[in-house]
């Protein structure tokens, strides 16, 4: 392996976060912890999003990041996947929690996939601040309720650190199912939330 890591080590990391986000996947808004692989360089970019990129991408896949460049350098180190433009990439990494910058992010270019290959559309990766359940949340923080499969009735998720405006876009992606954006949020320590394109939600800011 280029970075001299171990294959079985890696190996276990990865079926590690696997577990993990898979649950929360198929669970919309339930919160997971996933641990940081201990060979990943922590200096050069967020662990835990470095962890689900190593999970994500391979050389068949392609994707961007937005806000620490830092980690583009990271992925291609640990994954050989190779970076393209929004609008046609398979996953984006969005690092940056300054409402400004998410904002700027033209969501609704993502791919959306087709009716006919619905599972062509793209995968967001969002470094949050905190992820809370339920009621849970700062003032300010985006608070989704959820309905559909995997969910019983309703399910709360409060999300830190997300920009109103870019739930907008994301929600006007959703629109119309099979259509839309599955969403993997991760907060600054190592807990995850899914919100797949087959969940409906609405949404306030509190």
């Amino acid at each position: 392996m280029s970075v001299g890591v171990k294959s079985m080590e890696r190996v276990h990391a990865v079926q590690q976060v696997y577990r993990q986000v898979l649950d929360a996947m198929s669970r919309p808004g339930k919160i997971v912890q996933i641990e940081a692989p201990p060979f990943v360089r922590r200096e050069a970019a967020d662990a835990y999003i470095v962890a689900l990129g190593m999970m994500l991408l391979d050389q068949s896949v392609s994707y961007e990041v937005i806000g620490d460049m830092s980690l583009a350098e990271q992925l291609q180190l640990y994954t050989l996947s190779r970076r393209q433009e929004l609008q046609a990439c398979d996953y984006v990494f969005l690092t940056t929690t300054d409402a400004a910058a998410q904002a700027s992010v033209d969501i609704e270019s993502c791919k959306r996939g087709t009716f006919t290959f619905p599972d062509e559309s793209a995968t967001i990766i969002c470094r949050v601040h905190e992820l809370g359940a339920g009621s849970e949340g700062r003032k300010g923080s985006v608070k989704l309720t959820m309905q559909g499969p995997g969910i019983a009735e309703e399910q709360q998720l409060s999300i830190d650190g997300l920009a109103g405006s870019l739930v907008s876009g994301w929600h006007a992606s959703n629109a119309e199912f099979p259509l839309g954006i599955d969403w993997i949020f991760v907060d600054e320590m190592g807990r995850v939330a899914c919100v797949p394109r087959s969940t409906k939600f609405s949404w306030e800011v509190a």
